[in-house]
């Protein structure tokens, strides 16, 4: 099996963490007026400052369709910082692709297949 160059970038920490922005925007949360008239009991004297790497594909894009060479299979991920938005019409274009429905978006720029040496190739 081939493994398609951009798939997934996994990036490497090259040096410590920059915990300027997390710290400015706890700073901008702890002042806001509103947090504790919406959240009374929220505890904004203790907060625990955390970063991880996240995995993420080369073109920002989800991969939405059918597996070349298998087109049984369908793909449906890679929605990254975006995936509760995406998800619904995801599993939309996911059901009309199960269920035989026209669909009335292009889901070409999302095809598992934009990874592939040429256009329609296997991953074989």
């Amino acid at each position: 099996m081939k493994v398609p160059k951009g798939v997934c970038d996994v990036p490497v920490q090259l040096s410590s963490p920059d915990w300027m922005l997390p710290l400015i925007l706890s700073v901008q949360i702890y002042w806001r007026s509103w947090d504790k008239e919406l959240l009374p009991n929220l505890n904004t004297t203790e907060a625990t400052l955390w970063m991880r790497h996240r995995p993420a594909l080369s073109d920002s894009l989800p991969v939405i369709g059918p597996l070349p060479g298998h087109p049984n299979v369908l793909a449906a991920f890679g929605h990254g910082h975006t995936g509760l938005t995406g998800a619904p019409m995801t599993g939309r274009i996911i059901a009309s692709l199960v269920f035989g429905v026209p669909l009335n978006v292009d889901i070409t720029p999302y095809q598992p297949e934009r990874f592939s040496l040429s256009i329609g190739s296997s991953l074989n």
